[in-house]
């Protein structure tokens, strides 16, 4: 990664995805902002700079429904063509595009079936992703 510390925006209504996703990205030197709804997260993004967002799709889990995260990829993807995205879920059923065809730079299970979230492959995806 280049010397200029990076910014990160994580969008995730869970407090402990929130604080994991968080120390992973400081971890690898980003500078990280926190947002638990769309609303929170657009006001961030008008107000500074980010080179990377990670976005939970589903921000109420009770919203079977509910894909909040993914309409705000797509408006990143619409304002901010170079910031950088990952898309997590523990609900893939909830994505109805094929996901090879959102526009999104990586796309992460929260928990893959049969196993646990997989803490360096998302790191590694971070730092793939920001060296571009």
């Amino acid at each position: 990664m280049s010397s200029k510390i990076k910014h990160g925006l994580v969008l995730d209504d869970m407090d402990n995805w929130c604080r994991m996703i968080k120390m992973l990205l400081e971890e690898e030197g980003l500078h990280v902002s926190l947002a638990k709804n769309r609303k929170e997260a657009e006001m961030m993004l008008n107000e500074s700079p980010f080179d990377l967002a990670v976005l939970d799709v589903r921000l109420v889990s009770e919203e079977e429904f509910n894909v909040e995260g993914l309409g705000l990829l797509y408006d990143i993807k619409k304002h901010y063509p170079n910031m950088k995205t990952i898309l997590m879920t523990g609900h893939p059923e909830s994505i109805k595009t094929p996901v090879d065809k959102l526009p999104v730079d990586e796309f992460i299970l929260k928990v893959p079936e049969g196993s646990s979230f997989d803490f360096k492959e998302f790191q590694q995806k971070v730092k793939r992703l920001l060296k571009k």
